[in-house]
């Protein structure tokens, strides 16, 4: 699944340093976690406003209260990457990625690297918990197999490392879940992760030709992580009752990683320990727990690029905080 932590020190991403950063976070009670969100939302916005030359462009005059900070959206960032990273940063020293485009707004984001490896460490911690270790095999129905030679070739690189198969999500045909299934029962696959509706499909046809769960097939399989697509509890059931697992959800974003993922009760946590999320009106002001609203994200350490009030470009309510921090 994940990569060693030697690994990713080559790459000069501090995973140790990441994973001592989350725990000192998840050690405060609430009132010493709100003085240090709100020091931490105020240090990133001042930091950006003044080493970048495209974020300090779009505000008039002095800026006073949280709620004043101008929402950004996709349509902000599609000026181009040079033009929105930060004083210092470049391609070369920073994590860059593009969007999924599924909104039909892709843009070309940055992270500086302690913000990709606490973003990589969330992670981590979260998939342990679940169940998966860092040397787990990982089951994958996400992204494409057929892009580009250069963009399969790095795919191939990532699956390597991450230790994972990567199973293609446009081939839905019988032929091709007969070879996915075959898989199954010749690897010792731990979780299963991708698009709800590419999952929901390959389960459809486990029923149709198994009498029994992909469990027994595969007796390794711990759990069903999905992404990026709606999961109804009748969807989850589904996929429950034909591979045998539990199935947990994911919400989050290329340029922001996890958002939310659910506990082993079916419970959303957030993730609170890496960005700070506002439900709004249409005034971009905040609203109460429990009523739905757009949904902000601001990345509270990523120094190369501002994630700072980012529409996200869905809608959701936060139904209480009264469970954090752990």
């Amino acid at each position: 699944m994940i990569g060693e932590n030697k690994i990713w020190r080559l790459m000069g991403y501090d995973l140790n340093k990441a994973q001592s950063l989350l725990g000192k976070t998840r050690s405060l009670n609430r009132k010493d976690y709100k003085a240090w969100q709100d020091k931490k939302i105020w240090e990133i916005f001042k930091y950006h406003r003044k080493n970048n030359l495209f974020y300090n462009k779009i505000f008039n005059g002095v800026i006073s209260h949280w709620e004043d900070i101008p929402v950004m959206t996709k349509t902000d960032y599609q000026s181009g990457l040079n033009k929105t990273l930060s004083a210092g940063f470049n391609r070369k020293n920073t994590y860059v990625a593009n969007t999924s485009g599924s909104s039909g707004q892709p843009f070309w984001f940055a992270k500086d690297k302690p913000c990709h490896a606490l973003a990589w460490s969330y992670i981590m911690d979260r998939y342990l918990y679940l169940g998966a270790n860092y040397n787990n095999l990982e089951a994958r129905f996400y992204g494409s197999i057929k892009d580009d030679k250069q963009t399969a070739f790095i795919e191939k690189i990532k699956n390597f490392f991450f230790n994972r198969i990567h199973f293609d999500v446009f081939d839905q045909s019988n032929k091709y879940y007969d070879h996915v299934l075959n898989m199954f029962s010749q690897k010792p696959f731990t979780f299963v992760y991708g698009y709800t509706n590419s999952i929901l499909s390959f389960s459809k046809f486990v029923l149709q030709e198994k009498a029994q769960p992909l469990k027994d097939v595969c007796p390794s399989l711990k759990f069903v992580l999905v992404t990026a697509e709606m999961c109804t509890e009748s969807i989850r059931q589904e996929i429950s009752s034909s591979f045998g697992v539990p199935v947990y959800r994911e919400y989050g974003a290329s340029e922001t990683s996890i958002i939310a993922i659910e506990n082993k009760q079916l419970e959303w946590e957030m993730a609170c320990e890496r960005i700070f999320i506002e439900i709004v009106d249409k005034g971009n002001q905040q609203l109460p727990n429990g009523q739905l609203g757009r949904i902000l994200v601001t990345d509270l350490f990523n120094y190369a690029m501002p994630i700072i009030r980012y529409d996200i470009g869905d809608r959701g309510a936060i139904e209480s905080m009264d469970s954090f921090p752990y």
